[in-house]
């Protein structure tokens, strides 16, 4: 699987079980990181792109793909080569999807340059995701933009974008992935334990674990009054959201209608 459709990585993958005395072992290793195929896949570079296409292909591998306004978020223009599109047209193992202007990293050379970027930018791998969030945000890819908050190890961050995104995800119904988003979220102190038990009563409802969720907004409610603004105003939208997903469900109208009341009043103050 690992290949996907890359004849090279099929040929050293038997070049590999040749000489294996564990050959089951051996094909669950097989990954860009390992050094025969790391060494083939950094000279197959090399020998075609500059250091400088290498170092942008680098930074830009927090992400599974690439289009050029990403990588300008990501490491600024003057980085990036004049023609990028063309330029990730003679990388080997970047696939153009379709004429989208979108390219996907192979998972080989996925695995290779993030394994570079851990060892040569490890100082930059928080902020790369903070930014790539920021984008996918403001491209309306709300889920991808969660896992890169959370992946920027910030947990205000993530909170942040969980409340802000995560309820249009919750709409939009990818409510599994959307839950299990939510549990990779660590707290890290007191500061944000309201807003993250909000997060956690959405992903209890996402996974139709009602009664949780309940009490989840009910230990919520108790620490939601001391945050400052606008942090208190979005979490409470998240909560009456919830509510009214809650009465639907047990087909209470009176709950139903009073949580859209105060939804919607929230909105407009």
């Amino acid at each position: 699987r690992a290949s996907d459709g890359w004849g090279a990585a099929v040929r050293l993958a038997m070049l590999l079980l040749v000489a294996a005395e564990d050959p089951k072992r051996t094909l669950a290793a097989f990954s860009g990181e390992q050094p025969l195929i790391a060494g083939y896949l950094a000279e197959e570079l090399t020998r075609s792109v500059s250091a400088e296409v290498i170092d942008v292909l680098t930074l830009t591998s927090v992400t599974d793909r690439i289009c050029a306004p990403l990588a300008r978020a990501l490491v600024g223009a003057e980085a990036l080569p004049h023609s990028l599109r063309a330029t990730w047209g003679n990388v080997p193992l970047m696939v153009a999807l379709s004429d989208t202007g979108w390219f996907r990293y192979h998972p080989l050379l996925l695995q290779l340059l993030r394994s570079r970027l851990r060892e040569e930018h490890p100082e930059q791998i928080a902020g790369l995701h903070a930014r790539a969030s920021a984008w996918f945000e403001s491209q309306g890819e709300w889920l991808t933009a969660l896992d890169h908050a959370i992946e920027s190890e910030d947990t205000a961050l993530a909170i942040r974008v969980g409340l802000r995104s995560a309820t249009a995800e919750f709409h939009a119904g990818g409510r599994e992935p959307l839950a299990a988003a939510i549990d990779r979220i660590q707290a890290s102190g007191p500061a944000d334990q309201a807003e993250l038990l909000v997060l956690r009563a959405m992903g209890a409802k996402c996974r139709r674990e009602y009664q949780t969720a309940t009490d989840l907004l009910a230990r919520a409610a108790l620490l939601l009054g001391d945050l400052p603004e606008p942090r208190r105003s979005i979490a409470m939208l998240n909560v009456r959201i919830i509510e009214a997903a809650l009465a639907r469900v047990s087909g209470d109208g009176d709950r139903l209608l009073g949580a859209g009341l105060a939804g919607a009043s929230l909105l407009a103050g």
